[in-house]
């Protein structure tokens, strides 16, 4: 698996996979999954960051930067274990809702994962999990921390370590941790009992996939939460004061995609300290999220360049500005430690040529996003123009679904330029696959058009939505990108439902699941043979 070859894959995130327990996860359905992605010719399966989500079930403002989601966990597994008996697993909330419902999960799993871990202390099974605990322990050393934190949280009953009552146990004091760690031993047992059972169950995973040929593209959040097992342990290494108060807060100013910007609430980086460590903290963090990945994704990789410092508070005259502080040595660490290790770029937002300089030094690739591409103001087909060293794709998580996209662009008819617009992509489309009638009796079927550049009458006014859905997929199939990842959302036409994010709000979002119906052997020959055709197999 390799992001310079030229290939496709698809973008879902585990939650979003079918099964019961009201959340994907790492079971059945991921491997069935992955059946379809190998079907369907398909050599990558993108997820978002796979760390604990937050109350807003955000997996980009974690609690911790290297433990993994519990409510991953396969259940099944655990009863093949011997670690939960049949009855456990009956009386399964509703596994066909079309939303995941975070609460329900975590409400039924976690009574399971606590009897689990019981029969595990006693040895009544769970002897794979057994067998792999010292090596776990030894090749994780972040999990003892992250595991106490948990157990501070519960204890303290706010995940907020600076309400914590007790001083020493906020600044990490040695002996006073070692009194309070012995207090609560077996909860902090039970935590890194989740993180061990995710490990290995995220291994056997991994396996299925790398043995039919499917790499795993996983993403690292460029920050952590103000209140998190990281920013406790290693304060220094936040600009945080001495009460754990965040100095500066980390987000973007406004721009074509958010004209209002992103306030993200995290806090910044001391690059100076990480700098005078070595790295060590990012080093870490990046090995630890490789054993889980073949290719990993660095959100906001425009922030390794130049971040964007905002006062903690909103103030009309201090809207933030930008800092430059370019980390070539960071990833020059990387490398002289991780020599194969492969970064895509998200370097979508405010590009400057410091940033692209800094993604061209290490050979990252960039990323190219179809709905981005089209301001509609000309009449070629900015596709062609895609850089082969990138990942192109129709959307990602922060957009609309593609339908949703569309039907937006066709409907808006307010404005003059909006009128010319739609004009606009709906001639680029067309002369791409040649009218709608040739499309749908072609699909799957006939070889490419000619040209793609061919004389066409103007769209007629009942455009057909499924033919324009599928030429964009088509056009980004065929574009020079190395790496072509499809949310799986625009795979199946699916509608505003099935959106994934919509930044700067809170609600509703990281909540779609996939039907296990969708996923039919005809979807996934009808798109193995386009993968075919644009020699991405």
């Amino acid at each position: 698996m390799n992001l310079q070859t030229r290939s496709c894959g698809i973008l879902l995130h585990l939650s979003s996979l079918p099964g019961p327990h009201c959340c994907g996860d790492l079971g059945t359905a991921a491997r069935s999954f992955a059946d379809f992605l190998d079907r369907a010719g398909q050599r990558w399966w993108q997820m978002l960051p796979i760390n604990p989500i937050d109350n807003s079930f955000s997996p980009y403002s974690s609690v911790s930067a290297f433990a993994c989601e519990p409510l991953y966990i396969d259940l099944q597994d655990l009863l093949a274990q011997g670690l939960l008996e049949p009855c456990d697993l009956e009386n399964q909330p509703d596994s066909q809702c079309c939303k995941t419902d975070y609460n329900a999960a975590r409400n039924y799993r976690q009574v399971r994962w606590w009897k689990a871990f019981e029969r595990f202390q006693e040895k009544h099974g769970g002897e794979k999990f057994a067998n792999e605990y010292e090596n776990f322990l030894n090749e994780n050393q972040w999990v003892r921390r992250y595991a106490t934190f948990m157990a501070l949280t519960e204890h303290y009953g706010t995940q907020d370590w600076t309400q914590w009552h007790e001083e020493p146990i906020r600044r990490c004091d040695p002996g006073a941790l070692s009194v309070i760690e012995e207090k609560l031993a077996v909860r902090i047992a039970y935590h890194v009992f989740l993180q061990l059972v995710l490990d290995v169950q995220w291994r056997e995973l991994r396996s299925y996939c790398n043995e039919r040929g499917i790499g795993l593209i996983g993403d690292i959040p460029i920050y952590v939460s103000a209140r998190s097992a990281d920013t406790w342990a290693a304060p220094h290494l936040f600009q945080l004061d001495d009460d754990g108060k965040m100095e500066y807060v980390a987000g973007v100013p406004g721009d074509d995609f958010n004209p209002d910007g992103q306030r993200w609430n995290a806090p910044l980086y001391r690059w100076d300290v990480h700098k005078e460590q070595g790295y060590v903290w990012w080093l870490a963090r990046f090995r630890n999220t490789l054993k889980h990945f073949d290719a990993v994704r660095l959100d906001h990789f425009i922030g390794f360049y130049n971040y964007f410092s905002m006062p903690p508070e909103p103030s009309p005259d201090n809207e933030g500005h930008w800092i430059v502080q370019p980390q070539d040595e960071l990833f020059e660490r990387v490398f002289e430690t991780m020599p194969h290790a492969q970064f895509i770029a998200e370097d979508l937002g405010v590009m400057n040529d410091g940033v692209a300089a800094l993604r061209n030094k290490f050979n990252f690739p960039g990323m190219e996003v179809f709905q981005f591409s089209f301001d509609f103001y000309r009449s070629d087909d900015p596709t062609t123009v895609w850089q082969q060293n990138s990942v192109v794709c129709t959307g990602t998580h922060d957009t609309p679904p593609l339908s949703t996209w569309l039907e937006e662009i066709l409907h808006d008819q307010q404005l003059e330029q909006h009128r010319y617009n739609t004009g606009a992509i709906l001639w680029i489309l067309r002369s791409f696959i040649g009218g709608t009638e040739e499309w749908k009796n072609r699909f799957g079927h006939l070889p490419l058009p000619d040209g793609r550049n061919r004389e066409c009458s103007p769209p007629p006014e009942n455009i057909d939505r499924y033919a324009l859905l599928r030429a964009m997929v088509e056009m980004t199939m065929y574009s020079p990108g190395n790496t072509a990842i499809f949310p799986m959302q625009d795979i199946i036409g699916a509608g505003p439902e099935s959106r994934m994010n919509y930044p700067g709000h809170v609600d509703n979002n990281w909540c779609w699941r996939l039907n296990e119906s969708e996923l039919t052997n005809e979807l996934a020959d009808k798109f193995a043979y386009l993968t075919w055709l644009y020699g991405r197999k």
